[in-house]
């Protein structure tokens, strides 16, 4: 008869904690994720067909600051939304970017993407990632002289076809991780503005994919 008891005492313990273990991987299925990232990004390829030189001649490399939001689906698949802004590095000497000429660039970057987790529930979480988007790149020249300024500045604007990402969450908690992350993603403008001293002009210029490598740290919060 004690044993008995005690065997369904057990079983009671043990059913409770299974309940409970399947209700708390349930609620972080279901919870909101957001994630921030930072890093360092280098170009690949002409940002046109036209181009003689490739992105790297103007853009040496980028600063993003990225923020990733969406939904936990299951433990294993997040699916959200990205955005990004990255500082550019110009070259200097190529830009011809002297003592009273100020050069700047940035990247915005913004679309939609799904996660798979492989290990979820694990303090290792090694993951991979799939985007598609849309990319603006900026890039600007200003001459400061006595009779004033002169600037010149690009936008060029398109598809990112598919941004490919993986990384390894470290996690004290399963609501909380940070990890190392890298990205690849390829691009291709189909939009060209020039602004150069006041006028604007939309050349047609040829198409090229591009492409980023970013690599750099992502820590995400579950909500």
């Amino acid at each position: 008869m004690k044993r008995a008891a005690l065997m369904l005492t057990t079983g009671a313990v043990v059913l409770l904690g299974a309940r409970t273990a399947v209700a708390e991987r349930s609620a972080l299925g279901q919870g909101t994720e957001v994630g921030l990232r930072a890093g360092y990004g280098l170009p690949l390829g002409k940002a046109t067909s036209d181009a003689t030189e490739s992105m790297s001649w103007a853009v040496t490399g980028t600063v993003p600051i990225w923020l990733d939001a969406g939904v936990r689906i299951t433990p294993v698949v997040f699916a959200g939304f990205y955005a990004s802004y990255a500082f550019g590095f110009v070259n200097k000497q190529h830009m011809d970017c002297t003592s009273n000429t100020s050069c700047s660039s940035f990247v915005v970057r913004g679309g939609a993407q799904v996660q798979f987790h492989l290990l979820p529930d694990g303090p290792r979480d090694p993951w991979l990632g799939l985007g598609v988007g849309y990319e603006v790149w900026g890039l600007n020249r200003t001459v400061n002289a006595a009779g004033g300024s002169f600037e010149t500045s690009s936008t060029s604007r398109g598809i990112e076809f598919a941004n490919i990402q993986a990384g390894l969450d470290f996690k004290p908690s399963l609501q909380v991780g940070l990890g190392p992350f890298a990205a690849a993603s390829l691009v291709q403008y189909d939009s060209f503005d020039r602004l150069e001293g006041g006028a604007r002009t939309s050349p047609n210029l040829g198409k090229s994919l591009h492409a980023w490598i970013q690599l750099g740290v992502r820590g995400f919060w579950d909500l």
